[in-house]
Parts: structure tokens; sequence; C-alpha cells
């Protein structure tokens, strides 16, 4: 609303993705056309070596006509996007050169999260034929204590997929997987 960034950071990179200049200043106004720089300086490189730096206190006007509207995108979170849209984010956010696993992993749990509750229904099976005269009641804590046990799991590999230590999609889905691998033994193991 102000029209004003505080400690402006602007980097310039020539063709071989190397430091060509940088430019500081504490105030950025903008004056109806372009941004009034004050107290900052700038400096510019060729290779590793500063070639100049110049330093200035009075407000200069700067080469950029980008407008504040420019810089006031507004960001979503990732449960407000649908995946299309998280899908491009992501994209955008690669091709700058970040690395975005926690996104990944959101964007897999919106595939992954309505498989679950497929998974839980295969689980859930076996155990459906072999408790028989046991009561509902029994059956009730039992799915609800493998329910938990299902969203517990699937939440620690989210967070090893967030912080790194597993594949995006390996992380999503791999809870699917080891549960999948249960019900397959579980109905192994009933009688027909």
């Amino acid at each position: 609303e102000r029209r004003l960034i505080n400690d402006l950071q602007v980097f310039g990179f020539d063709r071989d993705h190397q430091l060509e200049h940088r430019l500081f200043a504490t105030e950025a106004r903008w004056n109806g056309w372009r941004w009034v720089l004050d107290r900052g300086w700038a400096r510019s490189f060729q290779g590793p070596t500063e070639v100049s730096f110049r330093h200035f206190d009075q407000p200069v006007l700067s080469p950029y006509r980008e407008p504040p509207d420019y810089f006031a995108s507004e960001v979503k979170r990732p449960e407000q996007m649908h995946y299309g849209e998280l899908r491009r984010y992501i994209g955008e956010l690669q091709q700058s050169g970040q690395s975005v696993p926690e996104l990944e992993v959101e964007l897999y749990d919106k595939i992954a999260l309505p498989a679950i509750s497929l998974i839980m229904a295969l689980v859930a099976l076996p155990f459906a034929f072999r408790l028989g005269r046991r009561g509902a009641l029994y059956g009730i804590g039992l799915s609800l204590v493998l329910g938990m046990v299902l969203l517990g799991v699937f939440a620690f590999f989210s967070e090893l997929g967030k912080a790194g230590a597993l594949p995006p999609p390996v992380a999503v889905w791999a809870p699917s997987m080891i549960f999948a691998a249960l019900s397959v033994y579980l109905f192994l193991g009933v009688r027909t």
C-alpha cells in the first residue's frame, strides 16, 4: 500500500550465471514511473573480481521500471491449490533453481491421500473374515487403531520426504505399499 520496499537487493547475472552486479538500497520508493533508491550501494564484478563500487546517500533513480503490483503477487498455500496449479508452481520454482521437496510431497499427497481409503479397506478385509464372533465393537476398535497407525506412518514418511531424506514419490507412496503388502500377507492367512 505504501509502495515501499525495505532493504532492496538486486543481483544481476551474465549468460554464464556469474554475478555481474549487485545493488543494495535501504529503501526503495515508487514515484509513479520508477523506483527511487535511498542510502545504498552498487557493485560491479568481472568474474570473481570487483571492478567498481559506488556508495550513495542521496536518493537515486533506479533503472528498474517494474511497478509495485509486479511484486505483490498472491501466494497460495499448497492445500489451496489444485493439482495442476501446484504442479505449475513447482515447475516455476524448479526452473528458478530452487529445490522444493516439501511442495513435491504436497503434490503427490493430492493423489496418495484418496488412495489411502482404498488401502485401509484392503487391510480391513482380512480382519473382517478373521474376527467372526468377537463382536462389532472389537472390529471398530481394531479399525480405529489401524487407521491411526496408517496415518502416523503416512505422516512420518511425508516428513522424511519434506526433509529431503526420501524422494517425494517414495515418501508419499511407501506407506500405501507397506500396508498393501500387509493386506496381501493377511489375506494369505485367511481360511477359505
